[in-house]
């Protein structure tokens, strides 16, 4: 998130700069309470690991795994869970090595549950679609 001067929009969206850790997590939450969602989808056929794009260390993955959820922090969780973290760590317990833990936040502020005893998963239970991922 530390990035070249040329690049100073993306920091200062991320919130680095002087700042330890970045600000995106509450991004996304300031977000999702001025416009809930309804309905999230995550898609986990294809995807990858160790970094955002190609140019990082990225390892291109395929769990072939849909998740959908009324409730996205819930989904968000599941799939978290799916990828061998916990999504109830704390910062700075991967992933959320670069910042505060979203589903935390989300939580907390009554947006949905991180917590894995109350969801109720449909279809294959997570301990059989979990594939372990690299936090990058």
């Amino acid at each position: 998130y530390r990035l070249g001067k040329d690049d100073w929009w993306r920091s200062a969206l991320h919130g680095v700069g002087n700042e330890t850790r970045t600000r995106l997590p509450r991004v996304i939450i300031d977000i999702n309470r001025a416009r809930p969602i309804d309905l999230a989808l995550i898609d986990g056929i294809k995807t990858g690991q160790g970094g955002e794009v190609p140019r990082d260390a990225f390892a291109p993955l395929q769990p072939g795994v849909l998740i959908a959820g009324k409730d996205p922090v819930a989904a968000d969780a599941v799939a978290t869970a799916a990828m061998g973290f916990d999504p109830t760590a704390a910062y700075p317990t991967p992933p959320f090595i670069n910042g505060d833990n979203h589903l935390s936040l989300a939580h907390d502020l009554g947006l949905g549950t991180n917590r894995l005893l109350e969801i109720q998963v449909v279809g294959a239970p997570i301990q059989d679609v979990r594939q372990s991922f690299a936090p990058c």
